[in-house]
């Protein structure tokens, strides 16, 4: 239970919380091992088609308790004004992990959508996605992305998911 304790604290923004309750859980285990959890964890729940959505949500709780408390989305952010970087494309996806609350990055997400990368756009439309009704700023760049034929798909189910429909 406390996998998915830490994961539902996580999401309310209760990082410490989500961190007692992966140490309740791994008590030994090094900041590495807390970050790499959410990788090699298995659900013992077996999920339905309406309940789809559920395992990923939960994954991305368990990754955002096992960052360092000192990431944040605004410390994400800062990250995405690095051209080049590695650590750009993780900080873009832990910004999805963060959901709802990753909502002050819409628009440096938005601009991220202007990148050449093509990894990089895909990786910042699935995270608008995650963010939610949070990120309908970033709606007329997604439905121009529509029209194109790399990431179609992905930048509609993110707007599926921004919209709630």
């Amino acid at each position: 239970m406390a996998p998915l304790l830490a994961a539902t604290y996580a999401h309310l923004g209760r990082r410490n919380d989500a961190r007692a309750a992966l140490l309740q859980w791994q008590p030994n285990a090094s900041q590495f091992q807390l970050q790499s959890l959410a990788q090699s964890y298995h659900f013992p729940y077996p999920w339905t088609q309406d309940e789809s959505a559920a395992p990923e949500r939960l994954i991305d709780g368990l990754y955002v308790a096992g960052l360092p408390l000192d990431t944040t989305v605004a410390t994400l952010v800062d990250v995405l004004q690095q051209k080049d970087s590695p650590e750009r494309r993780i900080a873009i996806r832990n910004l999805g992990r963060f959901g709802r609350a990753a909502a002050d990055a819409v628009p440096a997400l938005i601009n991220v959508l202007a990148d050449d990368d093509l990894w990089v756009h895909s990786d910042a439309i699935r995270s608008l996605g995650k963010i939610g009704p949070a990120a309908a700023d970033a709606i007329p760049a997604l439905i121009a992305i529509q029209g194109e034929e790399v990431n179609r798909v992905v930048a509609q189910q993110a707007l599926k998911e921004i919209r709630g429909f």
